[in-house]
């Protein structure tokens, strides 16, 4: 009598029949595993794509309203330019301390002369710390490109 036993050239056993049982098994267990990965890897994409929107969208926000218009870098330059003309009229100009806020400034344009008013706290010369306010006139030279300060009032 014949045998019909067969050797599977990977697992290096003997078996009957038309297909090896561990290597059938193990298909189907490969089978399983791919569909597990599959899904497993959709998820992972989807995630993925989720924490991209977030950081897009984030960047994009921050990237906006980090722009200062044109008319907040008109005020801040003007500010500027003021407090420096008040701490030279100062005691004690390095302990000058002047509001952050632009809503603590009053800010008026004619033509192309601004006036600056506000506050300043600083020392005085007893080392007193107190509170002054001040007036800034400025004009502005659009051929120079510059400001040429007028007047520099601190009370």
């Amino acid at each position: 009598m014949e045998s019909n036993r067969k050797e599977c050239l990977l697992r290096k056993t003997e078996y009957d029949g038309d297909t090896c049982p561990a290597c059938v098994e193990n298909k189907e267990k490969a089978k399983e595993d791919i569909k597990l990965n599959h899904k497993k890897n959709k998820y992972i994409f989807a995630i993925f794509i989720f924490i991209f929107v977030i950081i897009a969208g984030t960047a994009f926000l921050v990237w906006n309203y980090s722009k200062p218009s044109a008319d907040e870098q008109l005020k801040s330059t003007v500010i500027t330019i003021s407090q420096q003309a008040v701490e030279k009229k100062l005691k004690a100009p390095s302990t000058a301390k002047f509001p952050f806020e632009y809503d603590n400034y009053v800010i008026y344009k004619n033509g192309d002369t601004y006036t600056v008013s506000s506050y300043v706290d600083a020392e005085n010369s007893f080392g007193a710390k107190i509170r002054s306010n001040f007036t800034v006139e400025l004009v502005y030279h659009s051929d120079k490109e510059e400001y040429k300060i007028n007047s520099v009032v601190v009370e």
